[in-house]
C-alpha cells in the first residue's frame, strides 16, 4: 500500500481558490461592459417616434438590473428624445444622441432627412420607338430645400408602354402610363403618354 504525503494547506486551499474564482466571475458578470440599443434608421425619413430599448449589459450581453440609461440629444432643434428613450426627428439635419448609464457613455449619430415632396417632371408625350429621355426625381425638405443625399427610385407602372431604366424613360408602345418615385410616405408622379410613330411618305394631291 502506497501512502501519499499530505501537502500542508492542500485540502483547505482548493475550496478557497474555487470560491475566489467564482467571485471573480460573478464580479465580471456584474460589471457594465456597454450600452446596447436598437438601431435607428439611417437616415430617419419621418417624424415618428423610434424607441431605442437601451440597456446597460455585461460582457456576455446580459442586461444588468438596477442600471438605468439616461438620454440627451443635440441640437434640440433637429431631434428630440423622451425620458424612456424614444427618438423623433423634428426637421432635416444631423444630431448626436448621448446614452449614459452604469458609468458608461455612448454617442449615436442621428441623420434626420424628412422629405416633404418629390419633384418630378411635368406630363410627358413621347413617340413610340423614340429615344430614351432622362428623368430625375428631386427630393426636397421643408422650405423646398433639396435633400441631395436622398434618392427616390423611379418605376414605370406599365413598362410595356414606357420603360424606365438607367435614369431615363424609353417609349415602347402606344398608350398611357405613369412614372412613380417613392421615398417613405412621399410619392411623386409624372404622367406619360406614348403616341404611335407616323410613317413618312408622299402626300397624294
Amino acid at each position: 500500500m502506497t501512502v501519499r504525503p499530505v501537502v500542508p494547506g492542500s485540502i483547505s486551499c482548493r475550496p478557497l481558490l474555487a470560491a475566489a474564482c467564482l467571485a471573480a466571475v460573478l464580479g465580471c458578470e456584474a460589471q457594465p461592459a456597454r450600452i446596447d440599443h436598437a438601431a435607428l434608421p439611417d437616415p430617419v425619413l419621418d417624424r415618428a417616434m423610434h424607441p431605442l430599448h437601451a440597456a446597460v449589459v455585461n460582457s456576455k450581453g446580459e442586461r444588468l438590473k438596477g442600471r438605468s440609461v439616461t438620454y440627451a440629444v443635440a441640437p434640440a432643434a433637429i431631434a428630440e428624445v423622451t425620458t424612456d428613450g424614444s427618438v423623433r426627428c423634428a426637421t432635416s439635419g444631423d444630431a448626436t444622441l448621448t446614452l449614459s448609464g452604469g458609468g458608461l457613455s455612448s454617442n449615436v449619430p442621428v441623420r434626420c432627412r424628412v422629405p416633404t415632396m418629390i419633384r418630378m417632371p411635368d406630363a410627358m408625350r413621347l413617340v413610340a420607338g423614340g429615344p430614351a429621355v432622362p428623368v430625375k426625381a428631386e427630393v426636397v425638405g421643408e422650405g423646398g430645400a433639396p435633400l441631395a443625399d436622398l434618392t427616390a427610385p423611379i418605376v414605370s407602372t406599365d413598362p410595356a408602354i414606357a420603360e424606365f431604366a438607367s435614369g431615363a424613360v424609353r417609349p415602347v408602345a402606344f398608350g398611357r402610363t405613369t412614372l412613380r418615385a417613392v421615398l417613405g410616405d412621399i410619392v411623386g408622379v409624372t404622367p406619360v403618354e406614348v403616341v404611335a410613330r407616323v410613317a413618312a411618305g408622299p402626300v397624294s394631291l
